[in-house]
């Protein structure tokens, strides 16, 4: 079994749907086991404050064409060096401020 159990609670909160999950973060044979697991704690609410949330997307309004060039580029094998430096590669691709990016990806 390779998928961490925190990223795979994660992506469950974020999608709530096992096939994205499994796109995702492949290792469909790990998150076939852990999915039992993941379900009862968050539906039982037995989820630590720590890793509970809810997830409540909202339009891009702006900065969406930036937005789309990094998540076609984000791959979850990336460290986080790599994602990090992604956002760099795409601010200048698209000529914009890599704080604007920080804050248009925080945001949405």
């Amino acid at each position: 079994m390779e998928v961490d159990f925190t990223d795979l609670l994660t992506h469950y909160q974020i999608y709530g749907d096992w096939e994205r999950v499994a796109d995702k973060l492949g290792d469909r044979e790990g998150i076939a086991y852990l999915k039992k697991y993941v379900e009862n704690w968050v539906n039982d609410e037995y989820l630590p404050e720590e890793y509970a949330f809810k997830f409540k997307p909202t339009k891009a309004e702006s900065k969406s064409k930036e937005i789309l060039a990094f998540t076609e580029k984000l791959k979850s094998s990336m460290s986080g060096e790599d994602v990090h430096n992604l956002v760099y590669s795409i601010a200048k691709e698209c000529d914009i401020g890599t704080s604007a990016l920080f804050k248009a990806l925080y945001w949405s």
